[in-house]
């Protein structure tokens, strides 16, 4: 009896099986809202210039040009925080293998790290997924335009739009796990990289089978803004 016992076992050794994991993804798309980009000021048009150059100047934003003669400032900047201005929806996802259970939520505009099955078992015996780590960046570029205001010369209106380009890079390693439990580096896949264009009151949405929407957050355009009263 105990040698049939040992025989059993052993052929459970040898020709074991392991589970192929379970991938599910579920995307929760942002809700844009309206982003007050402009402000009208109690001030003279050449105060309010002269205060925003000024604090512009002592900012992180890249100051690229001041035109006078047009009232426009232009703007650029670059942040690998791209959460704090922008809104690309959030990400719930499902790792399943046999009875481990792995969840995973992000905001989809920073980075994060998951993992994801293959959508093929070449051997029966591994159970073959991928570490994906997903890097993101943000960049921007705006223009400020201040001008007398039409109803009345002594005030100044403040006007920012801006234009942004949110950047994914995706890179993974494969992974083959025995039923035994012993992991195994396989290939690195190749890096992909994405981008979604938006502006200040314009979602953007990704191409072709992406189905991520960004849109912006109102950070940077009420940062500047912020800036007359300071």
């Amino acid at each position: 009896m105990k040698w049939k016992f040992f025989a059993v076992a052993g052929s459970v050794l040898i020709y074991g099986c392991a589970a192929q994991g379970v991938s599910r993804i579920d995307y929760k798309a942002p809700t844009p809202v309206k982003v007050n980009n402009e402000i009208t000021v109690n001030k003279p048009c050449a105060q309010v210039w002269d205060k925003l150059v000024n604090q512009l100047s002592k900012s992180f934003y890249i100051v690229n040009s001041i035109d006078k003669a047009s009232r426009t400032i232009n703007l650029s900047f670059r942040t690998n925080r791209p959460s704090e201005y922008a809104d690309c929806g959030s990400t719930h996802r499902t790792y399943v293998q046999g009875y481990k259970i792995e969840t995973y939520d992000f905001e989809t505009a920073g980075p994060s790290e998951f993992k994801v099955a293959t959508p093929k078992q070449p051997d029966k015996n591994y159970s073959y997924y991928v570490n994906i780590n997903r890097n993101t960046m943000l960049e921007g570029r705006a223009v400020v335009n201040i001008a007398p205001s039409e109803r009345d010369s002594s005030s100044t209106v403040i006007t920012v739009n801006t234009r942004y380009l949110w950047t994914l890079k995706v890179n993974g390693q494969v992974f083959a796990e025995h039923f035994l439990g012993k992991v195994n580096p396989e290939k690195r896949l190749p890096e992909e990289t994405r981008t979604i264009e938006f502006t200040t009151n314009w979602p953007g949405k990704g191409i072709g089978n992406d189905l991520t929407i960004c849109c912006s957050k109102g950070k940077l355009e009420g940062e500047i803004l912020d800036m007359i009263n300071k």
